[in-house]
C-alpha cells in the first residue's frame, strides 16, 4: 500500500457536542490535537506508507495545524487545482504580510520534499481557473497581479496537469486525481445557476465545451503523453 489519505479537514460543530464547542480559530479544540497525535502515531507504525490530509478548513485553522502536520512528515492534498482563486493563493512570504493565513497552494508547495502532496483536478477545476463563486476581479496583498472574476477561464487537461506539477505558482502535486463526472464541460456562454449576480459565465476551452468530463479526461489519458506523470522522486523517509 502507497497511501492513506484523510478526508478534507473543514469540520462543522459535531452532533450532540456541547454548545461551547468551537473551531480552532476560535480558540482551539481537543479535534486538531486529536488528529495531529492520530496522524503522528500512524506515520511511526506505518514507516513505509505516506499518510495524506486534504486541506480545505477555515485558512485560520489550517494557518497553524498544516505546519505541524508538515513537521511531521505528513502529507497534504489541494482539493480544487483552481489556478487563479484569490483565497488559494494567499501568502506569508509578501513583504507586510507574515501573519497572514496563507492558501492551499502555499501550504503544498512548503510541503515538497516532506511527504506526498495531492492535487484534485475536481469539477470547479475542470470548468475554471476560480473556485469561489463569489470572487471578483481585482488584486491582493499589494501584488500586481489582478484575479479573474469567478469562474475564469476553463483550462485543457494538459495545462490543469502543468499548473498541479510543474508551474513555479502551482502547489508541486506528486500525486494527481482526476475527477470522476458523468456531466459534460460548460460551454462558453453558459452560467452556474448556484453562483451570484456578480459571477461571470463560463469560457470553455477550446473544444471542449458541452463535451463529457470523463470523456475528456479519459481521452487525454488515453493519449499516452509522458506528461502523465507526476513526480517519481520519493519524498524524505519514503
Amino acid at each position: 500500500m502507497e497511501a492513506i489519505c484523510f478526508s478534507e479537514a473543514s469540520i462543522a460543530k459535531p452532533a450532540g457536542a456541547p454548545s461551547n464547542w468551537n473551531t480552532l480559530a476560535g480558540g482551539g479544540v481537543a479535534w486538531f490535537d486529536n488528529m495531529l497525535a492520530g496522524f503522528v502515531a500512524a506515520r511511526s507504525s506505518l514507516s513505509n506508507v505516506q499518510i495524506c490530509q486534504w486541506i480545505n478548513a477555515d485558512r485560520s485553522d489550517m494557518k497553524t495545524w498544516v505546519p505541524e502536520l508538515q513537521a511531521a512528515g505528513i502529507g497534504v492534498g489541494m482539493p480544487d487545482l483552481c489556478s487563479e482563486d484569490k483565497g488559494f493563493n494567499l501568502r506569508n512570504d509578501y513583504v507586510g504580510q507574515a501573519g497572514t493565513a496563507p492558501g492551499n497552494i502555499q501550504h503544498c508547495q512548503n510541503g515538497a520534499g516532506v511527504a506526498i502532496v495531492m492535487g484534485h483536478a475536481s469539477k470547479p477545476a475542470l470548468s475554471g481557473t476560480v473556485a469561489n463563486r463569489s470572487q471578483t476581479s481585482g488584486t491582493q496583498q499589494g501584488q500586481a497581479h489582478v484575479y479573474p472574476t469567478y469562474p475564469g477561464v476553463g483550462l485543457s487537461r494538459q495545462q490543469t496537469r502543468d499548473f498541479a506539477v510543474t508551474d513555479a505558482n502551482g502547489p508541486g502535486v506528486t500525486h494527481l486525481l482526476w475527477a470522476h463526472n458523468t456531466g459534460n464541460q460548460p460551454a462558453t456562454g453558459d452560467s452556474d445557476p448556484l453562483a451570484p449576480a456578480t459571477a461571470d459565465t463560463f469560457t470553455a476551452f477550446t473544444g471542449y465545451g458541452g463535451q463529457g468530463f470523463n470523456t475528456l479526461t479519459d481521452a487525454w489519458i488515453s493519449n499516452g503523453s509522458s506528461t502523465i506523470t507526476t513526480v517519481e522522486t520519493r519524498p524524505t523517509g519514503w
